[in-house]
């Protein structure tokens, strides 16, 4: 499992928790991959959020999906 902030920092992401927008987005494709995890994040002043932790299947996906210029180098290097 990765978190997804963890996953969104290795896309090269600016802000980390964009990444959960595409997650929200897709959530019912990535259950197809499994349960999707999420957890309540305690908040210093914000808004409490919502933290992922994805499987293989569910990170490769959003890694897809994100369309960072990252995730496209490492896919062309396969």
């Amino acid at each position: 499992r990765v978190l997804d902030t963890d996953l969104a920092a290795a896309l090269g992401m600016v802000n980390e928790r964009d990444i959960r927008t595409t997650i929200k987005a897709n959530t019912g494709e990535l259950a197809s991959f499994g349960t999707l995890s999420a957890q309540p994040t305690k908040s210093t002043g914000g808004r409490p959020g919502t933290a992922y932790h994805l499987n293989e299947e569910q990170a490769l996906l959003i890694c897809m999906l994100s369309r960072t210029e990252r995730a496209k180098r490492a896919s062309l290097t396969r």
